[in-house]
């Protein structure tokens, strides 16, 4: 008697268990829909080469010579990424940024600019210690106007427009999720499928996936991609063609991988 008195409790709470094991299991597979994805992200680009190379070439034709340092600040723009539940997409270049960018890009030249009259004055054996005063004061005497201002009024575009940077980076569309993968419309003539995953705050689309759903990446791609290690990586920019020939790209100019996002 004793013995089915305990039987009983033990017997119901088993059931119990798996009721809710079983509804768990269910409610996964059948029921929940991760939507960890949805929501406002945004990623830098390093735009830092079109500066550099806009200037070697105007410093080139413009004044002949050895071309100028640049030191070591990178340039960048954020770029916007808007993922709604209803099933649609958008991505486009941050205002904010491109003017903090444009002010930063102003202010490297006006840096490649100073050093290449730097080392032009040395070859003709003019020094700021021999002449009392500093390349920076030497070209506001001459010209009326620091580096910056003469860079900002008389000098090449240092930046892209922002309407050229949208035609690179402003995309929108559908997108489907399914199984790790992403499958988005807008990025070219046809469905661009990407690896994805959601850790913490960041959003990592770490390479192109087949057409199929499955967890299968594309040459030069791993699905196994940290988001430490994207990270850490060294910055890559796309070429005008969207092409640097090394990286995994989408058809759409503007997308490199892996595409680290984080949430806004």
């Amino acid at each position: 008697m004793k013995a089915k008195q305990f039987l009983i409790p033990v017997i119901v709470f088993i059931a119990l268990a798996g009721l809710l094991f079983g509804g768990l299991f269910v409610f996964k597979k059948f029921i929940y829909k991760d939507t960890s994805y949805v929501g406002k992200w945004t990623r830098q680009v390093d735009i830092t080469d079109f500066v550099t190379d806009i200037m070697d070439i105007w410093l080139d034709d413009a004044l002949v010579g050895d071309l100028a340092d640049y030191g070591d600040e990178r340039v960048f723009i954020n770029v916007n990424l808007t993922i709604n539940s209803n099933g649609s997409w958008s991505e486009s270049v941050d205002e904010a940024s491109y003017a903090q960018a444009q002010a930063q890009a102003v202010r490297i030249a006006a840096v490649g600019l100073t050093s290449f009259l730097e080392k032009r004055l040395e070859c003709a054996e003019v020094t700021p210690e021999s002449v009392g005063k500093t390349v920076e004061e030497l070209v506001q005497e001459a010209i009326g106007m620091t580096a910056e201002e003469y860079i900002a009024g008389y000098g090449p575009q240092v930046l892209p427009t922002i309407a050229d940077l949208n035609n690179t980076y402003c995309h929108s569309g559908s997108y489907e999720v399914k199984n790790g993968v992403i499958a988005r419309t807008g990025l070219g003539s046809e469905t661009v499928y990407e690896l994805y995953s959601v850790q913490d705050n960041f959003l990592l689309i770490s390479g192109k996936s087949d057409k199929s759903f499955e967890m299968t990446p594309a040459t030069g791609t791993s699905a196994g991609t940290s988001l430490g290690t994207a990270i850490d990586a060294e910055p890559v920019v796309a070429e005008p063609d969207g092409n640097d020939g090394s990286q995994s790209i989408s058809p759409a100019a503007g997308v490199v991988y892996p595409l680290v996002y984080i949430r806004q």
